[in-house]
């Protein structure tokens, strides 16, 4: 069985058109307090799914980083080892390497 509490609030005065201005004001302070505690609430909430969701994009992006450097590393392994593909390879790394640092490093390694 449960048990009643009372309230022991002191009742507010009461104004001649009959309002209560003390109580109201009390409860317009709880309901502001009230609302932003459930902004600041629903504020960490946006900051903290907006991080989760940062981390997904940066674990997206490095997983997608590290699929691309192995296949350049499987391409460029078969690439390299099967002699017949050499002279094209030669050719488009011709058309495509720009930088004179790439294309040096290139007549070094006799690619070009």
């Amino acid at each position: 069985m449960r048990q009643q509490t009372l309230n022991t609030e002191p009742s507010p005065p009461v104004t001649a058109d009959g309002a209560a201005p003390a109580e109201e004001a009390t409860n317009g302070v709880r309901r502001l307090r009230s609302k932003r505690t459930l902004e600041q609430k629903l504020q960490e909430q946006q900051e903290q799914i907006a991080a989760r969701l940062a981390g997904i994009a940066a674990k997206r992006k490095a997983d997608t980083r590290e699929r691309m450097a192995r296949l350049d590393q499987i391409i460029g392994a078969v690439c390299r080892a099967d002699q017949s593909l050499h002279e094209t390879i030669k050719e488009a790394l011709g058309k495509g390497a720009r930088a004179p640092k790439d294309r040096e490093f290139l007549r070094v390694e006799g690619w070009l």
